[in-house]
C-alpha cells in the first residue's frame, strides 16, 4: 500500500495513476472540504486528513509501506506566508515524523525546482548548485527551501527520503488550476498582451519557466518521474524534473 498526499491535486492525481498503472494499492489524503474529483472513477483508498494535523497522518499512513508527499500549499503572493510555513513546512515535518514511525521503507517528497539554486552567469544549473535562503524569491519558494531542509534533517536521522524538484508542470488534471496553469489560462484569455509573450509575467512571481506537453507523452509521466525515485535515488538525493 502507497500513501498519496496530495493526490487530488495536479502532479499527486497523475502519480496515484502511474502508481496503479504499476499495480499498486493507492490510498490517498484528502483534506476535509477540497476537491476530489480527480479521484473520481479511481479504485483508491480515500483518508480525511490534514498536513497539520499529526494524529490523521498517524492514521493515514498505518499499514502504508512507502508514502509520496506530494500535498503543499501552492499560492503566490499569499497575504500570510505563516499559513503556507505551516502546511509547507510543519506539514512536511509531521509527514515524515509519521512515516519514520511507521517505519516505511521509502519516502518521496515533492519539492519545487524553486528551492535549487542558479548560476550567478546564467549557465545551466542542476540539483548540486549551491543555493541560500537568501537568494530564494517568494514565500512559496521560501517554503519549499525551508521543507527540503528538514526533508534532508530526516535523511540524515535514517529516514529514506527521497526529494524530487518539478519545474512548472502543465496540462492535464490541473482543476483549480494552480498558479502556473493560471499563466497558461491567462495567456490565452489575452490577459498578458503586451507583458512580453510569458518571460516577464513569469519570471516577476520567480517561476522558471513554460513548457508545452506533447500528446505523444504518457498522460501520467508526471508521475512516473515521483515513482522512478523510490528505486533510482538514495536517501536525501534530489532530482529536477523538466
Amino acid at each position: 500500500m502507497d500513501l498519496v498526499t496530495g493526490g487530488t491535486g495536479f502532479v499527486g492525481a497523475h502519480l496515484v495513476r502511474a502508481l496503479m498503472a504499476k499495480g499498486r494499492a493507492v490510498r490517498c489524503l484528502v483534506r476535509k472540504g477540497s476537491k476530489a474529483t480527480n479521484l473520481d472513477g479511481l479504485d483508491v483508498e480515500r483518508v480525511e486528513g490534514d498536513l497539520r494535523e499529526s494524529d490523521s497522518l498517524v492514521r493515514a499512513v498505518r499499514g502504508c509501506e512507502r508514502v509520496f508527499h506530494c500535498a503543499a500549499d501552492y499560492r503566490l503572493g499569499a497575504p500570510d506566508p505563516e499559513t503556507l510555513h505551516r502546511s509547507n513546512v510543519e506539514g512536511t515535518r509531521n509527514v515524515l515524523q509519521a512515516a519514520k514511525d511507521a517505519g516505511v521503507s521509502k519516502v518521496v517528497y515533492t519539492s519545487s525546482v524553486g528551492a535549487l539554486g542558479l548560476t550567478a552567469d546564467g549557465t545551466p544549473a542542476s540539483e548540486t548548485t549551491p543555493v541560500s535562503r537568501d537568494s530564494v524569491v517568494g514565500a512559496y519558494k521560501r517554503s519549499k527551501f525551508d521543507a527540503e531542509r528538514v526533508a534532508e534533517e530526516f535523511a540524515r536521522g535514517g529516514l529514506p527520503v527521497v526529494i524530487v524538484n518539478p519545474s512548472t508542470p502543465v496540462g492535464e488534471l490541473d482543476v483549480k488550476p494552480t498558479p502556473t496553469g493560471q499563466v497558461i489560462v491567462d495567456f490565452l484569455n489575452r490577459k498578458l498582451e503586451g507583458q512580453g509573450l510569458l518571460v516577464r509575467p513569469v519570471r516577476r512571481h520567480g517561476i522558471e519557466g513554460v513548457s508545452h506537453r506533447d500528446d505523444s507523452r504518457d498522460d501520467d509521466e508526471r508521475g512516473v518521474h515521483d515513482v522512478e525515485c523510490v528505486s533510482a535515488g538514495s536517501a536525501g538525493w534530489n532530482r529536477r524534473v523538466a
